[in-house]
Formats: structure tokens, C-alpha cells, sequence
């Protein structure tokens, strides 16, 4: 990205660059992914809402280990009835990247919004209709995860 001299670019567009990312990418490998926690909080029992909006949020962190890092990924789902929050569900993925070059805090940046939602997304997916089932309620699919389009 370019800029002008009277514009100049955030720190972020200063210590990214989309090649070195790339490189960065091409030499990652998931070696594990597993569940580290979630919380289910079921509302309103088997009386599932026929309106609802799901909302779904999230954070990641990561750590650097010897051969690589390690990542926490927490989602935050919430099914909204008709007139307060009627299911929600907390999970926590864990997974483990084998990496030669390390992990920085810029290149994680872009990773937590790009490349680890596409990792642990159908993990999510799962999880959300088999609690819906296990609830007693009709299972209910996430939408596919689109990175890369316009929105």
C-alpha cells in the first residue's frame, strides 16, 4: 500500500508486508487442534424461539513454544429470541502450528483475522449444531466463513 507525503501509513500498513506473509503462511503446519473449554447456557429449555439472530464474536492469543506457537481461539455465540438472549455458547480452540520462523505480533495480526477463522471455523460450525441437538432444539448450521470477498 502506498501513501502520500502528506498521509502517512498506519503502523500496521508499516510492518505488513503481504510477501513476507505469504512465506510466512507457505511454512506453518497445524500439527493439533482441540477443544480447551466451553460453556453452554440454555435459557429458555426446550422451548426453542421461532425468531432468532445469532451472533457470533471472537478473540485470539497466541504463545510461542520451541518448535512454533500455540494459539487460543474463543468464540462467543449467542441465539437472540424474540426478546432477550435465549442460548448462549462460550468455546475455546486450541491448536499447535509447527513454524521454523516465528510467530511476531504483526504477522498474528493478520493471521487471527484471516488464516486461523478459516482453521477453526468448521470446528465451530460442529460444535453449534450439536449443541442444538443436544439442547433439544433443531440443529442449526453457521453460514460458510468467506475470507477474501467483499462483503
Amino acid at each position: 500500500m502506498t501513501s502520500t507525503d502528506d498521509e502517512a501509513p498506519s503502523s500496521i500498513e508499516q510492518e505488513f508486508d503481504a510477501e513476507a506473509y505469504a512465506r510466512f503462511i507457505g511454512q506453518i503446519e497445524l500439527e493439533a487442534i482441540w477443544l480447551a473449554s466451553s460453556r453452554i447456557d440454555n435459557r429458555v429449555g426446550l422451548r426453542q424461539p421461532i425468531r432468532t439472530e445469532v451472533g457470533v464474536e471472537s478473540r485470539a492469543g497466541w504463545a510461542p513454544r520451541p518448535s512454533g506457537f500455540e494459539v487460543e481461539h474463543a468464540y462467543a455465540v449467542t441465539i437472540q429470541g424474540e426478546q432477550a438472549a435465549a442460548l448462549e455458547i462460550e468455546v475455546v480452540f486450541g491448536l499447535a502450528f509447527a513454524s521454523p520462523q516465528p510467530m511476531t505480533e504483526a504477522l498474528f495480526g493478520v493471521f487471527a483475522d484471516v488464516n486461523l477463522p478459516v482453521n477453526t471455523w468448521p470446528y465451530l460450525r460442529e460444535y453449534v449444531a450439536s449443541v442444538f441437538g443436544r439442547v433439544g432444539w433443531v440443529p442449526f448450521t453457521l453460514p460458510t466463513l468467506k475470507r477474501g470477498v467483499a462483503a
